[in-house]
Order: structure tokens, then sequence, then C-alpha cells
């Protein structure tokens, strides 16, 4: 007899984990685990490819779930403040930031002092500008990598990619987009050179 069940999956800095869920006795039935490799380097790079995260996803799925299941449902949360930049294909144009990365001191000071200072950021966002969220990144690439920059479509968080890879839909809440810097926090709406235009 089948069994249905809902699929929880967390894609993290370190590895991509899944539970699956009985859905009416929330029995567990199954759990998978696969890990990432990280890029590290001494100037504060941290980046992950977005295609190991659904190598990895696939991984743990397979050892998470049972033969006689069926999946009637899909959670996906992960790590955040990720900068993935995606071209007209919506696929990734270069390994995603991480919010370890570090790289964005100097681009977090740029954004501060064009806003107005600290407050006048928060007024906007609801944010500082700090070096893990993703606006600093946005302009990192456009001072670093002009060219990838010009390129990118779109732009969103580790696990929204996997969302998108999962079900073709561009989207996120306002929890994680709260995160970004580049979000009104206050209206619910993207500030003018946010996520969907660069």
């Amino acid at each position: 007899m089948t069994r249905r069940a809902f699929l929880g999956v967390d894609c993290g800095t370190q590895s991509t984990k899944v539970l699956v869920v009985d859905a009416n006795s929330e029995e567990v039935l199954g759990s998978g685990q696969a890990r990432h490799e990280l890029i590290e380097r001494a100037d504060g790079t941290r980046e992950q490819d977005p295609d190991w995260w659904v190598a990895a996803l696939q991984a743990a799925v397979r050892q998470a779930l049972p033969q006689d299941v069926e999946v009637v449902g899909i959670g996906v949360s992960g790590q955040q403040h990720g900068l993935v930049c995606l071209d007209a294909a919506d696929r990734p144009l270069r390994h995603a930031k991480l919010w370890n990365d570090t790289t964005t001191v100097s681009e977090c000071a740029q954004l501060t002092e064009a806003v107005g200072g600290s407050q006048a950021a928060i007024a906007l966002t609801g944010n500082t500008f700090l070096v893990g969220y993703t606006a600093p990144k946005v302009l990192w690439l456009r001072h670093h990598e002009p060219a990838a920059y010009e390129a990118t479509q779109r732009m969103c968080l580790p696990h929204d990619y996997l969302n998108l890879w999962l079900t073709g839909t561009f989207a996120t809440e306002p929890g994680d987009a709260s995160g970004t810097a580049y979000f009104d926090v206050a209206s619910a709406q993207l500030q003018p050179d946010g996520a969907e235009h660069h």
C-alpha cells in the first residue's frame, strides 16, 4: 500500500538534508544527507556552484525516499543571503556567493554612504548593509565581474534556486527577502535596483 508523505528539504552550507514524513501519522519514513563542497579563498571568498545543491538534493532524496511512498508536498528551506545570478534561461552564470563570504566590506560602506548612512538604510530596507547580505554582493559583482553583472537577468537566494529548479517558479517569501537589504520591509516591495532589475 502506497503511503502519502511530505518531503522536507534543508539546503545548508555544508550539506543538503531530506526528511520524509508520513502525511497522516507524522512518522519519519526516511532521511538522507549529501555534503557540499565549499570554495574558500584567503580574501574571504566563500562560494558554491548551485548545481552542487541540485546534485546533493537528488542524492539525499534517493537515500531518504522509500519505494512505497507518494510525495504529496515538498517544503524547502536553506542558507540565507547567498547571491545566485541567473541568465535568461535561469541558469547560474557563476558560483553563488554565500552568506559567509566577506569580500564585500567596501561595498557595504559604499552602499551605506550612498543612501545617507545607517539610519537611512534601515528606513529604506529595515536593515543596515552587512557583509553577509545580498545587496553588497550585487555591487561587488558589478565592480569585479562586470560581464557577469551585465549578463545577469535575475537574482535569487540559494534555496529559492532549488525551488525554481523543482517547480519552474521564480519566487521568494518576505521573511527571506528581508535579509537581502534590497527589499523594503515596510511595503513588502523590492527596491528599484533589486533582484528583478539590475
